[in-house]
Protein backbone atom coordinates (compact mmCIF):
# COMPACT_ATOMS: atom_id res chain seq x y z
CA UNK A 1 0.00 0.00 0.00
CA UNK A 2 2.92 2.36 0.87
CA UNK A 3 3.88 3.72 -3.38
CA UNK A 4 7.28 3.86 -2.85
CA UNK A 5 8.49 0.71 -2.52
CA UNK A 6 12.20 1.78 -2.36
CA UNK A 7 11.38 2.82 1.42
CA UNK A 8 10.48 -1.00 2.38
CA UNK A 9 13.02 -3.29 3.87
CA UNK A 10 12.85 -6.49 4.78
CA UNK A 11 14.74 -8.91 7.22
CA UNK A 12 14.71 -13.12 7.32
CA UNK A 13 16.02 -13.79 10.75
CA UNK A 14 16.48 -17.62 10.27
CA UNK A 15 17.17 -19.61 7.00
CA UNK A 16 13.81 -21.67 6.85
CA UNK A 17 15.77 -25.13 6.38
CA UNK A 18 13.45 -26.91 8.61
CA UNK A 19 10.11 -26.95 7.59
CA UNK A 20 9.79 -29.10 5.79
CA UNK A 21 12.17 -31.93 6.86
CA UNK A 22 11.49 -35.77 8.12
CA UNK A 23 10.06 -35.95 10.93
CA UNK A 24 11.54 -39.07 11.40
CA UNK A 25 14.46 -40.89 9.21
CA UNK A 26 12.70 -43.39 8.03
CA UNK A 27 9.85 -40.75 6.19
CA UNK A 28 12.33 -40.20 3.17
CA UNK A 29 14.91 -37.78 1.89
CA UNK A 30 15.81 -34.21 3.05
CA UNK A 31 17.22 -31.41 0.57
CA UNK A 32 19.80 -29.91 1.86
CA UNK A 33 19.06 -26.63 -0.45
CA UNK A 34 15.59 -26.28 1.19
CA UNK A 35 17.02 -22.87 2.84
CA UNK A 36 17.94 -21.59 -0.82
CA UNK A 37 14.80 -22.67 -2.02
CA UNK A 38 12.43 -20.85 0.32
CA UNK A 39 14.98 -17.72 0.21
CA UNK A 40 13.99 -17.38 -3.40
CA UNK A 41 10.54 -17.88 -2.49
CA UNK A 42 11.01 -14.66 -0.49
CA UNK A 43 12.58 -12.82 -3.00
CA UNK A 44 10.10 -13.73 -5.05
CA UNK A 45 7.07 -13.21 -3.03
CA UNK A 46 8.45 -9.58 -2.10
CA UNK A 47 9.59 -9.08 -5.62
CA UNK A 48 6.18 -9.10 -6.73
CA UNK A 49 5.23 -6.97 -4.76
CA UNK A 50 8.14 -4.22 -6.03
CA UNK A 51 10.63 -4.37 -3.23
CA UNK A 52 13.72 -4.03 -4.90
CA UNK A 53 15.83 -6.37 -4.16
CA UNK A 54 18.86 -4.67 -2.55
CA UNK A 55 16.63 -4.22 0.55
CA UNK A 56 15.91 -7.90 1.48
CA UNK A 57 18.15 -9.28 3.71
CA UNK A 58 18.89 -13.08 4.79
CA UNK A 59 20.47 -13.07 8.39
CA UNK A 60 21.14 -17.59 7.74
CA UNK A 61 20.20 -18.53 11.38
CA UNK A 62 19.61 -21.60 12.07
CA UNK A 63 15.63 -22.26 12.20
CA UNK A 64 13.62 -23.45 15.07
CA UNK A 65 16.57 -22.40 17.40
CA UNK A 66 16.84 -18.89 17.19
CA UNK A 67 16.74 -18.68 21.39
CA UNK A 68 20.02 -19.65 21.34
CA UNK A 69 21.31 -16.74 19.06
CA UNK A 70 19.55 -13.84 20.94
CA UNK A 71 23.13 -11.72 21.46
CA UNK A 72 24.30 -12.01 17.59
CA UNK A 73 20.34 -11.49 16.50
CA UNK A 74 20.21 -8.17 18.66
CA UNK A 75 23.37 -7.45 17.53
CA UNK A 76 22.09 -7.79 13.74
CA UNK A 77 19.34 -6.00 14.25
CA UNK A 78 21.39 -2.74 15.92
CA UNK A 79 23.32 -2.52 12.84
CA UNK A 80 20.45 -2.46 10.32
CA UNK A 81 18.75 0.06 12.83
CA UNK A 82 21.53 2.09 12.23
CA UNK A 83 21.94 1.48 8.05
CA UNK A 84 18.30 1.71 7.34
CA UNK A 85 17.17 4.36 9.85
CA UNK A 86 13.76 3.43 9.92
CA UNK A 87 10.77 5.24 11.51
CA UNK A 88 8.50 1.88 12.27
CA UNK A 89 10.16 -1.47 13.03
CA UNK A 90 7.55 -4.42 12.05
CA UNK A 91 8.10 -7.81 14.42
CA UNK A 92 6.09 -10.76 15.72
CA UNK A 93 3.51 -10.49 18.32
CA UNK A 94 4.93 -10.30 21.70
CA UNK A 95 2.45 -13.65 23.11
CA UNK A 96 3.00 -15.40 19.57
CA UNK A 97 2.92 -19.32 19.65
CA UNK A 98 5.92 -20.13 17.84
CA UNK A 99 9.42 -19.98 19.97
CA UNK A 100 11.41 -18.76 17.15
CA UNK A 101 8.53 -15.35 16.46
CA UNK A 102 9.10 -14.94 20.23
CA UNK A 103 12.75 -14.77 19.80
CA UNK A 104 12.82 -12.31 16.99
CA UNK A 105 10.17 -10.06 19.03
CA UNK A 106 12.47 -10.34 22.29
CA UNK A 107 15.45 -9.54 20.10
CA UNK A 108 13.66 -6.51 18.05
CA UNK A 109 12.26 -4.61 21.32
CA UNK A 110 15.77 -5.22 22.79
CA UNK A 111 17.91 -3.52 20.01
CA UNK A 112 14.81 -1.27 19.63
CA UNK A 113 15.93 -0.13 23.72
CA UNK A 114 19.33 -0.10 23.42
CA UNK A 115 19.14 2.43 19.98
CA UNK A 116 16.80 4.60 22.60
CA UNK A 117 15.53 6.46 18.79
CA UNK A 118 12.32 6.71 19.23
CA UNK A 119 11.52 4.01 16.46
CA UNK A 120 7.83 2.57 16.73
CA UNK A 121 7.47 -0.83 17.01
CA UNK A 122 4.58 -2.48 15.64
CA UNK A 123 3.52 -6.11 16.09
CA UNK A 124 1.98 -8.21 13.87
CA UNK A 125 -0.04 -11.24 14.77
CA UNK A 126 0.11 -14.44 13.07
CA UNK A 127 -1.66 -16.78 15.38
CA UNK A 128 -4.72 -14.74 16.68
CA UNK A 129 -7.16 -17.93 17.12
CA UNK A 130 -5.32 -19.80 20.50
CA UNK A 131 -6.91 -23.49 20.90
CA UNK A 132 -6.45 -23.04 24.35
CA UNK A 133 -9.01 -20.41 24.98
CA UNK A 134 -11.31 -22.20 22.45
CA UNK A 135 -9.89 -20.63 19.46
CA UNK A 136 -11.38 -17.08 19.91
CA UNK A 137 -9.60 -13.99 18.08
CA UNK A 138 -7.63 -12.77 20.86
CA UNK A 139 -7.73 -9.59 19.03
CA UNK A 140 -11.30 -8.69 20.44
CA UNK A 141 -10.17 -8.54 23.52
CA UNK A 142 -7.34 -5.91 22.58
CA UNK A 143 -7.09 -2.45 23.53
CA UNK A 144 -8.17 -0.54 21.14
CA UNK A 145 -6.02 2.68 21.40
CA UNK A 146 -3.63 0.07 20.90
CA UNK A 147 -4.52 -1.54 16.98
CA UNK A 148 -4.04 -0.20 13.92
CA UNK A 149 -6.67 -1.68 11.43
CA UNK A 150 -6.22 -1.45 7.27
CA UNK A 151 -8.28 -1.81 4.73
CA UNK A 152 -6.34 -3.91 2.34
CA UNK A 153 -8.87 -4.58 -0.10
CA UNK A 154 -7.59 -2.75 -2.92
CA UNK A 155 -4.19 -4.77 -2.69
CA UNK A 156 -6.11 -8.59 -1.46
CA UNK A 157 -5.30 -10.14 -4.95
CA UNK A 158 -1.40 -9.18 -4.42
CA UNK A 159 -1.52 -10.42 -0.98
CA UNK A 160 -2.62 -13.74 -2.49
CA UNK A 161 -0.29 -14.00 -4.95
CA UNK A 162 2.65 -13.41 -2.55
CA UNK A 163 1.52 -15.98 -0.18
CA UNK A 164 1.36 -18.04 -3.33
CA UNK A 165 5.11 -18.04 -3.97
CA UNK A 166 5.62 -20.71 -1.26
CA UNK A 167 5.22 -23.34 -2.74
CA UNK A 168 7.61 -25.36 0.11
CA UNK A 169 4.83 -25.11 2.41
CA UNK A 170 1.67 -24.91 0.46
CA UNK A 171 2.10 -28.39 -1.58
CA UNK A 172 3.60 -31.69 -0.97
CA UNK A 173 6.81 -30.58 -1.43
CA UNK A 174 8.52 -34.12 -0.76
CA UNK A 175 7.11 -36.95 -2.42
CA UNK A 176 6.78 -38.89 1.50
CA UNK A 177 4.76 -35.96 2.58
CA UNK A 178 1.32 -37.21 3.07
CA UNK A 179 -0.08 -33.41 2.89
CA UNK A 180 1.45 -30.00 2.46
CA UNK A 181 3.40 -28.79 5.77
CA UNK A 182 0.94 -25.98 5.98
CA UNK A 183 -2.83 -26.35 4.72
CA UNK A 184 -4.93 -23.89 3.05
CA UNK A 185 -7.59 -24.33 5.11
CA UNK A 186 -5.40 -23.31 8.35
CA UNK A 187 -4.60 -19.96 6.45
CA UNK A 188 -7.77 -19.13 4.46
CA UNK A 189 -9.28 -16.77 7.40
CA UNK A 190 -5.82 -14.80 6.93
CA UNK A 191 -5.50 -15.59 3.16
CA UNK A 192 -8.99 -14.00 2.30
CA UNK A 193 -9.36 -10.92 5.04
CA UNK A 194 -10.09 -7.73 3.92
CA UNK A 195 -8.11 -6.63 6.87
CA UNK A 196 -4.85 -6.32 8.75
CA UNK A 197 -4.55 -5.52 12.68
CA UNK A 198 -1.44 -4.64 13.68
CA UNK A 199 -0.23 -3.52 17.78
CA UNK A 200 1.13 0.26 17.96
CA UNK A 201 0.92 0.31 21.68
CA UNK A 202 3.89 0.72 24.18
CA UNK A 203 4.97 -3.05 25.32
CA UNK A 204 4.82 -1.76 28.84
CA UNK A 205 1.04 -0.89 29.08
CA UNK A 206 -1.39 -3.79 29.35
CA UNK A 207 -2.92 -5.11 26.16
CA UNK A 208 -5.90 -7.22 27.05
CA UNK A 209 -8.88 -5.41 28.41
CA UNK A 210 -10.31 -8.37 30.24
CA UNK A 211 -8.80 -11.74 31.58
CA UNK A 212 -5.02 -10.20 31.23
CA UNK A 213 -4.21 -13.28 33.78
CA UNK A 214 -6.23 -15.50 31.61
CA UNK A 215 -4.13 -14.46 28.34
CA UNK A 216 -0.86 -14.81 30.07
CA UNK A 217 -1.50 -17.79 31.35
CA UNK A 218 -3.00 -19.47 27.95
CA UNK A 219 0.34 -17.97 26.24
CA UNK A 220 2.86 -19.37 28.74
CA UNK A 221 0.63 -23.45 28.33
CA UNK A 222 0.96 -22.80 25.07
CA UNK A 223 4.80 -22.22 25.05
CA UNK A 224 5.71 -24.71 27.00
CA UNK A 225 3.16 -27.27 27.02
CA UNK A 226 0.79 -27.40 23.86
CA UNK A 227 3.59 -26.16 21.51
CA UNK A 228 6.07 -29.06 22.28
CA UNK A 229 3.25 -31.48 23.01
CA UNK A 230 1.61 -31.07 19.44
CA UNK A 231 5.38 -31.99 17.89
CA UNK A 232 5.38 -34.63 20.18
CA UNK A 233 2.16 -36.01 18.40
CA UNK A 234 3.89 -35.29 15.03
CA UNK A 235 6.32 -37.52 15.64
CA UNK A 236 4.27 -40.03 16.42
CA UNK A 237 1.96 -39.97 14.09
CA UNK A 238 5.16 -39.94 11.61
CA UNK A 239 6.37 -42.99 13.59
CA UNK A 240 2.89 -45.00 13.40
CA UNK A 241 2.55 -44.24 9.82
CA UNK A 242 5.97 -45.60 9.08
CA UNK A 243 5.00 -49.16 11.48
CA UNK A 244 2.01 -49.59 9.51
CA UNK A 245 2.87 -49.57 6.46
CA UNK A 246 3.21 -52.79 4.12
CA UNK A 247 6.50 -54.51 3.92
Amino acid sequence: MLPDKSRLHFAFATDGASFPQPLIPQQGPYDSGLSAIREQESRNALGGLGVPQENIRFLGYPDAGLRRSLPALRSNIVSLIHAVRPRVVFAPFRYDRHPDHLSLYKATAQALRECASGICLCEYIVYFRWPLLGNVDIRSNMCPSQLVTLDITPVLSQKRRALDCFDSQFTRFYPWQERPGVLRSMVEEGYSSTSEVFIMGQPSRPLFVRKRALYWLAHLLQRYVEWPLTWQKKVWQARFSYWRRPA
